[in-house]
């Protein structure tokens, strides 16, 4: 990633994903939220919107892995209100969820009983009703 970051200043921008996934893959979330952060400013101050979207929901997935679900969840919301990119959307709706959700120690309500058998009635039945085949 030290080579790509010379090449260009879009080598540059995406070596910053590369080592904050690194960093996210050894375990080490606060390295990987502190890069992307840089790089955001990076980005934001040469107007690369789609390059602020990318690292947003990058730094989102990061937040959440150390475990700040706030942070995790305001970071992908600003990439979707940055990106209408379906990769962008589905990595943030990934991410919106698990930070959202608040965990409880109540157990999983049953499901109900199940629904009485549908029937239907025609003219030729005498309002007799008839059984509809389940799908």
């Amino acid at each position: 990633y030290a080579q790509m970051s010379g090449v260009s200043v879009f080598g540059a921008s995406f070596a910053v994903l590369g080592q904050a996934d690194a960093a996210l893959y050894h375990g080490r979330p606060r390295d990987a939220v502190n890069l992307l952060r840089d790089g955001i400013a990076v980005d934001r101050a040469a107007k690369r919107s789609a390059a602020v979207a990318q690292k947003s929901v990058a730094l989102g997935e990061a937040w959440l892995a150390s475990g700040d679900r706030v942070r995790a969840a305001q970071a992908a919301s600003e990439a979707i209100a940055l990106s209408r990119h379906a990769s962008i959307r589905f990595r943030a709706g990934r991410v919106l969820p698990r930070a959202t959700c608040v965990p409880t120690r109540e157990p999983t309500p049953t499901l109900a009983a199940p629904s009485p058998p549908r029937t239907r009635r025609n003219r030729h039945s005498a309002g007799t009703p008839h059984r509809i085949a389940a799908p």
